[in-house]
């Protein structure tokens, strides 16, 4: 490997570094205000709207659609996941010295 592709390669796993701990501050942060957010929102609208619950005909709606949130959070946080892993396998390859330019 020649002189320019090491310090590449440097560059790059650093950037895969500061990328990954970017990612996992974001995501903590955007789970957070979304989950209270959601929270905050669905006790409001309980509360305010729907006064007697127990015998509202909308409570099928609100349950679909805390559902629905539950399930983006779930599929965000697999995705954060599998990026997070792949960020991290790109700099174990480097550390390792099996990480090359070209396609074998």
């Amino acid at each position: 490997m020649t002189e320019v592709e090491i310090n590449a390669l440097s560059d790059y796993r650093q950037s895969c570094k500061e990328t990954l701990t970017r990612s996992e501050e974001t995501f903590e942060k955007q789970i957070s205000f979304i989950s209270s957010g959601a929270l905050g929102f669905t006790v409001l609208l309980v509360d305010k709207l729907f006064t007697n619950f127990s015998s509202t005909k909308w409570k099928l709606i609100l349950i679909i659609g805390l559902t629905f949130l539950v399930a983006c959070l779930t599929i965000n946080l697999y995705s954060h996941i599998v990026a997070a892993n792949n960020k991290r396998n790109n700099i174990d390859e480097i550390d390792e010295e099996k990480y090359s330019f070209t396609k074998d």
